[in-house]
């Protein structure tokens, strides 16, 4: 009776994805708590540097992402986030578009988060953030100072503003998109695996 009754009711529950977990990285003051909160609730947050992680889960589609923002406290970062990502299925990483100064250290953080073992199988979401301020670099000019064409995961770029939220659905939607194509190249990989 029991398992008639949740056949029964599970015919008219919303079928959900599982929470997936995503890391949202970057150097100090790129915006990512911003962006987490505008994501979250959907209007501005004053933010406070983070010290540690905040962890939200925000819906993006029939998906419950696991959002887990980390310090751009470098040291701090490393060390907390080899604890952190086993099973992360994509980074965010935001970069601040105006700070050309410090775009080498973002691309060594990124080149760090690429050689991780761990996140071989992980796809990559990078909000050029800061588009509102004069003299942010464009996607196209980030992906070749970032030297994104020599990335073998999966990637995207998005232009966004995280005060006003400009471009950021855009970016989940474009991240959606990368999981969605991944679960499926697993998922055929482990039928194969089970069926030879």
């Amino acid at each position: 009776m029991g398992g008639r009754l949740t056949h029964l009711f599970a015919r008219w529950l919303p079928k959900t994805e599982p929470e997936l977990r995503v890391g949202m990285l970057g150097l100090d003051n790129a915006g990512k708590t911003t962006i987490l909160y505008q994501l979250k609730l959907e209007r501005n947050v004053e933010p406070v540097p983070t010290v540690g992680f905040n962890v939200e889960n925000v819906r993006c589609g029939k998906m419950l992402l696991n959002i887990w923002d980390v310090s751009g406290d470098r040291p701090r970062t490393r060390t907390l986030w080899q604890h952190y990502n086993h099973n992360t299925r994509a980074i965010i990483f935001v970069i601040d578009a105006t700070d050309m100064r410090r775009l080498p250290r973002a691309m060594d953080e990124l080149r760090w988060l690429w050689c991780r073992p761990e996140l071989t199988e992980a796809v990559y979401l990078l909000y050029a953030n800061k588009q509102d301020l004069p003299g942010a670099l464009g996607a196209e000019q980030l992906v070749t100072i970032l030297q994104l064409q020599t990335l073998t995961q999966q990637w995207a770029i998005q232009e966004c503003c995280a005060i006003n939220g400009m471009g950021l659905s855009d970016g989940l939607q474009q991240l959606q998109q990368m999981l969605t194509h991944n679960r499926g190249k697993r998922l055929s990989a482990t039928l194969s695996n089970k069926l030879f």
